[in-house]
């Protein structure tokens, strides 16, 4: 992929580290290079042959699962929250989401998704195992308000009768 270096130090002033954090700009020995995306792209629209990704699997070292260099390691605390505060925040604006609505399509197969007992077993586990200490819980020192504890009702009575209609 070409790339192509930003002399104009207005522009760099302006947009640089915004567009550095959003993966835009690469910082290369003190200069910003813009790499170009989607039809800028000289490989926009192209795939690359069965035998060239061949090459590329041999020249490139598997370093996924034991052969990862942090296989069996853990960050510590200072490392994970000096990770967590480089990250911008995903709310508002920074959400990929942000001002955009999912399709019909997707909310179809959103509803439609199935997880299988395996997977609600591991994720009851989990969840047990995340909420132990009490202060980690969503609701930890907030109270439901009378009118949410009157829908949370209303709810579920209405699932108790789906059910007990469901199984006879």
């Amino acid at each position: 992929m070409s790339k192509t270096i930003i002399t104009n130090n207005k522009f760099k002033s302006m947009f640089g580290e915004h567009f550095i954090n959003y993966g835009v700009l690469d910082d290369h020995n003190g200069e910003l290079f813009a790499t170009p995306y989607g039809k800028a792209n000289t490989f926009y629209g192209k795939k690359h042959t069965k035998e060239s990704r061949e090459q590329m699997k041999r020249n490139h070292a598997d370093i996924s699962g034991k052969n990862h260099p942090m296989w069996g390691k853990k960050h510590s605390e200072e490392t994970r929250r000096k990770i967590s505060e480089s990250q911008p925040p995903k709310d508002g604006k920074n959400n990929p989401m942000y001002g955009k609505n999912h399709t019909e399509e997707t909310k179809a197969k959103m509803r439609a998704h199935v997880f299988t007992e395996e997977h609600k077993r591991k994720i009851s586990l989990a969840a047990i195992e995340r909420y132990k200490d009490k202060t980690n819980t969503p609701m930890y020192g907030r109270k439901h308000t009378e009118e949410s504890k009157r829908k949370n009702s209303l709810w579920q009575i209405r699932n108790w009768k789906i059910k007990k209609q469901a199984n006879g």
